[in-house]
């Protein structure tokens, strides 16, 4: 319990820095959509195709929009579509702190020394940040939600909760990536940087796929995963492929991480 407690102390300002960023991106786009798209249905279309020629323009940042005379198809587009950077950057952020800053401030050997196993300690930051992370999901799901119903535009529940596994999943496939890279670099500095890096080349590389054939390269980026699924739009639908191989990547990056930690030779090559 105690390893628990300074784990979500020490995730504090991440949490409510990111929760705040997701809040207000969802409430801002689900507000301003009545006012930006119009009320007819004329309006609506125009309005769409209006986003649709700047989707285009906007592939290699932003998903290939669709139904955007809905707000559940703009938020897709352009809310979720930008939220999921955002996310995976905190959870790389998150895990080279928590896989390589955890022992330049000295926590591991304390903890070491108290009689946890560095593979205890490294699941213990895990269970943390997945717990934070699906609250800062849920509350920005939560939130917009709540703004789409008050403003006449009712998104759908299933949609949402189905929008909000994809993200967690996806930022927990970004946590192991930090994870990995925080073991085989010498300073979370190094870590936090060289983790940035891979997250947005494999931003960069999805974004190319968008209107280019990159070849089967694509399927390593966990973003390319993520938008095989469009919940929002499909009533809750998730790819089962796609999300089955962010799961099971998120499990195997996770695992090399605690296996590398707990492997004196690899302790040694980087220390």
């Amino acid at each position: 319990m105690t390893l628990l407690r300074i784990g979500l102390k020490l995730q504090r300002t991440g949490l409510i820095a990111t929760t705040l960023i997701g809040v207000t991106a969802g409430v801002l786009n689900a507000l301003g959509f009545v006012a930006v798209a119009g009320t007819s249905q004329a309006e609506r279309l125009a309005f769409a195709r209006s986003m649709e020629i700047l989707g285009t323009q906007l592939s290699y940042m932003l998903p290939i929009p669709d139904h955007l005379d809905t707000l559940a198809g703009y938020l897709e587009w352009r809310a979720l579509g930008a939220l999921v950077l955002i996310f995976g950057f905190w959870a790389v952020i998150s895990a080279t702190g928590g896989g390589r800053g955890d022992e330049e401030r000295g926590l591991v050997e304390q903890w070491l020394a108290a009689g946890a196993s560095r593979a205890r300690y490294i699941a213990s930051r895990v269970r943390v940040f997945t717990l934070v992370a699906a609250f800062a999901i849920g509350a920005t799901m939560l939130f917009t939600y709540v703004a789409g119903t008050s403003s006449g535009e009712p998104l759908p529940v299933a949609g949402m909760a189905s929008a909000a596994v994809n993200l967690l999943i996806t930022t927990l496939a970004c946590f192991g990536i930090g994870l990995v890279i925080a073991q085989v670099v010498t300073t979370r500095r190094a870590a936090g940087f060289g983790a940035a890096g891979v997250v947005l080349v494999l931003f960069l590389i999805t974004g190319a796929s968008r209107t280019s054939d990159v070849g089967p390269i694509r399927w390593i980026s966990p973003f390319y995963l993520y938008e095989r699924s469009k919940p929002l739009t499909t009533d809750g639908a998730l790819e089962p492929g796609p999300v089955i191989a962010l799961v099971v990547g998120a499990i195997v990056l996770i695992a090399v991480a605690v296996a590398a930690l707990s492997s004196p030779i690899v302790r040694a090559a980087v220390a």
